[in-house]
């Protein structure tokens, strides 16, 4: 599980619907919003000390069943606790004040959390922008000022979830709220609160000694060969990652994205893993124009309305679980006035493209495609077409592709020949990285000598669960 995903959890209600997002603080707590419990779970009372409330890891974990600790109504927040051992794939978030952060670092953050009340999914990531903290609230204010936050993807369901800052690994606050009165903004109660609710859990500024140091290591080769990419060393404009599943392909592409955020490289991560949220063509570009700004896409978001009001045209949405790849890219459907569909995706395909030009003349733009061989045919028929096979007239835009090797057979065509940068493997760890990685995860150094032993072939979050899972006495 990557971050913020590993210490999120969901919060059911008596009846088992999930009705906000919390999130893992130490080895037995979480946090959320006092409001979700108060209007979610408890009808709209507070809950005393004791009552159990109901919280989800993830849908292949069992619930669990924790105990309020604490409410405070003024900062939003109750603490809640469990007795059971936390599943090995989750760790406890870092907390810090948004005033230790370095100027640098203030600005960008990610969070995850669950739909809008009663679905058992969790919503797409979310980011944005922290705007800094506001001191308005004048009846029964919080102990400490709320944050603000500017993002257009916070949903109703995320109330409690973490505002999640990559460049530090820290946590800095929770959502709160959306203000209503101002748009594509939310407020985030202030991660200072929770010390006040549970004098226990501490705060650690950017850098200090948190018992844990960065879980991302090696894939140093990677990363020297992205920021060639970068400074245009490479005449591709394709990178594409191509190993089996659990080598770490997803915490690859999430750290060389954080790396273009703290260049202030415009990029965008799509994930075609939660394949609920991208079924075709439409959903993908809104996750694209999302993270890059709409406002570079004026033309291209008048369609994408267009389109939501004539739901009829929509083609039906195929299986994401593809095995295999033509090898070579096939043409988009003819359109035609006997077929409105594809008629739209052909005029949305020309708008994007002249606007993706357009933005690409002004600056270098870096789009992530990670877990592509889970994208619908629909889907990666669209991208061939306006994206792949465009890239002449996108001089500055460079792409980074991470799937499965059933994409092999896909980008060894000769058709990609000059155009695709392909890794089929990752060099196993060394053991500097893996002394690394088993502090980061607060395990004995005698544990280097098991990790050793089984790692060449497997991502270190697997090896570690095998160590907590199993209980190893070394």
């Amino acid at each position: 599980m990557e971050k913020p995903d590993c210490f999120v959890v969901g919060i059911k209600d008596k009846t088992g619907k999930i009705v906000g997002t919390g999130f893992v603080i130490d080895d037995n707590r979480v946090v959320t919003c006092a409001h979700v419990l108060y209007f979610g779970v408890f009808d709209e009372r507070e809950p005393a000390r004791g009552e159990q409330v109901t919280i989800m890891f993830s849908r292949l974990e069992p619930d669990y069943i924790a105990s309020v600790e604490n409410f405070q109504f003024n900062n939003d927040i109750a603490i809640l606790i469990t007795n059971l051992p936390l599943p090995p794939e989750v760790t406890p978030a870092i907390l810090c004040s948004y005033d230790d952060l370095e100027k640098k670092d203030r600005t960008y953050f990610s969070t995850k959390g669950y739909r809008p009340f009663g679905e058992q999914y969790q919503a797409p990531p979310a980011d944005g922008h922290v705007i800094g903290p506001i001191d308005t609230i004048k009846k029964n204010p919080p102990t400490h000022p709320p944050l603000v936050l500017e993002t257009k993807r916070i949903e109703g369901g995320m109330s409690g979830a973490p505002v999640y800052i990559p460049a530090v690994d820290r946590v800095i606050g929770f959502v709160s709220d959306k203000w209503e009165t101002e748009p594509d903004t939310a407020l985030a109660m202030s991660a200072e609160v929770i010390p006040t609710a549970c004098p226990e859990i501490q705060l650690y500024p950017p850098y200090a000694d948190s018992g844990r140091t960065s879980d991302f290591v090696d894939r140093r080769e990677e990363v020297k060969l992205f920021d060639q990419f970068l400074v245009r060393q490479r005449i591709e404009q394709i990178l594409a990652f191509l190993v089996e599943s659990g080598q770490g392909k997803t915490r690859l592409m999430d750290h060389l994205y954080q790396r273009c955020q703290a260049k202030e490289t415009l990029s965008a991560l799509v994930q075609f893993k939660y394949a609920d949220n991208i079924s075709g063509p439409s959903d993908f570009l809104f996750e694209l124009c999302d993270h890059l700004d709409w406002g570079q896409f004026p033309q291209t978001e008048r369609l994408l309305q267009q389109f939501q009001n004539t739901a009829p045209y929509h083609a039906p949405q195929e299986s994401y679980h593809q095995t295999s790849y033509p090898n070579q890219p096939q043409p988009m459907p003819t359109a035609s006035p006997q077929n409105p569909h594809h008629h739209w995706m052909r005029q949305l395909g020309q708008t994007f493209q002249r606007e993706l030009r357009q933005l690409c003349q002004q600056q270098q733009v870096v789009l992530f495609f990670d877990t592509y061989e889970q994208s619908t045919k629909e889907t990666r028929l669209w991208v061939d077409n306006w994206l792949f096979n465009r890239l002449r007239d996108l001089p500055k835009l460079l792409i980074v592709v991470a799937g499965r090797q059933t994409l092999l057979s896909y980008f060894q065509d000769s058709h990609w020949q000059h155009k695709v940068c392909l890794r089929k493997q990752f060099n196993p760890l060394e053991r500097a990285d893996i002394v690394q990685y088993i502090r980061a995860w607060r395990l004995p150094v005698k544990a280097m000598v098991f990790v050793w032993a089984i790692s060449h072939s497997c991502m270190l979050t697997r090896v570690v669960k095998r160590v907590r899972i199993h209980h190893l006495k070394i």
